[in-house]
């Protein structure tokens, strides 16, 4: 139920500057979960040596909770996207 108009009003940034930037709300998503992975992987590696293994565990169910979302037909386009769960 998110639309454009919450996105730009909340943003305060015009509509030609979000589609802009991504094609839709789902994009917007997409784009926001794939940054928040690749943030928590450049985490993880320069961590590694240190980690704890709550972390590992935490990682697996983040993966297993993110796999479920794509199975559901309200958003199967992260299945167009796998590069994003892997």
């Amino acid at each position: 139920g998110l639309t454009v108009r919450a996105v730009t009003d909340r943003a305060d940034v015009g509509h030609g500057t979000f589609y802009h930037h991504f094609p839709s709300t789902e994009a917007l998503l997409a784009d926001a979960i794939e940054a928040s992975m690749r943030e928590l992987s450049e985490e993880m590696q320069r961590g590694f040596a240190d980690a704890d293994d709550k972390v590992f565990v935490f990682v697996a169910s983040l993966s297993r909770v993110l796999r479920m979302l794509a199975a559901h037909p309200a958003l199967a386009w992260m299945v167009e996207r796998p590069h994003i769960l892997a």
